[in-house]
C-alpha cells in the first residue's frame, strides 16, 4: 500500500498472519526483509497476552538469534482499550517489554485511539528511502 507520509510517497509492505500456523514455514523468508513486528493482544484476554508473548518467546527471538540477524522494531500492543473490563495489567505488559526492549502501546481499533499515534511512531522509526520512495516492512 502506498500512502503520503511528510510530504514523501510511502510503501508499506505488511503480512498479517494473526499467528497462524500455517504461515510458520514463511517466517524465515518474511523474518528476512521486516523492520518491524506487531505483537497484538487484547486487553481483556489474558490468553491473548500470553499467545503473544510465546509467538515472542518461541518463534520471533529464536529466529533472529538462529539467523544472526538484529531483531526488529517489535510492538507489543493492546487493543480493545475502549472495553471497561482490562484483565491484562500494564504492570505485565510493562515488565515483559522492558524485560526485552519492546515498544508497547494500548489502542482501540474500535475508537481509534492512538492508533495514528502509533502508525507515525512506527513510520518515524522504521522507513528507508530508496530512490526518493520510502519503504517500510511490516510483520503483524
Amino acid at each position: 500500500k502506498n500512502m503520503k507520509y511528510n510530504g514523501k510517497i510511502i510503501e508499506i509492505n505488511y503480512i498479517a498472519t494473526a499467528g497462524e500456523q500455517t504461515y510458520k514455514e514463511d517466517y524465515k523468508v518474511i523474518y528476512n526483509k521486516i523492520k518491524a513486528i506487531f505483537l497484538m493482544y487484547d486487553v481483556t484476554s489474558a490468553k491473548s497476552f500470553m499467545e503473544a508473548t510465546w509467538l515472542y518467546d518461541n518463534e520471533v527471538k529464536p529466529h533472529f538469534k538462529e539467523m544472526n540477524l538484529p531483531i526488529p522494531l517489535v510492538y507489543v500492543i493492546g487493543n480493545k482499550t475502549d472495553e471497561k473490563e482490562r484483565t491484562v495489567s500494564v504492570e505485565l505488559v510493562k515488565e515483559f517489554c522492558e524485560k526485552n526492549k519492546l515498544i508497547s502501546y494500548d489502542i482501540s481499533v474500535k475508537t481509534g485511539k492512538n492508533v495514528r499515534i502509533l502508525l507515525n511512531d512506527l513510520l518515524d522509526k522504521c522507513i528507508t528511502f530508496n530512490e526518493g520512495i520510502g519503504v517500510c516492512d511490516l510483520y503483524m
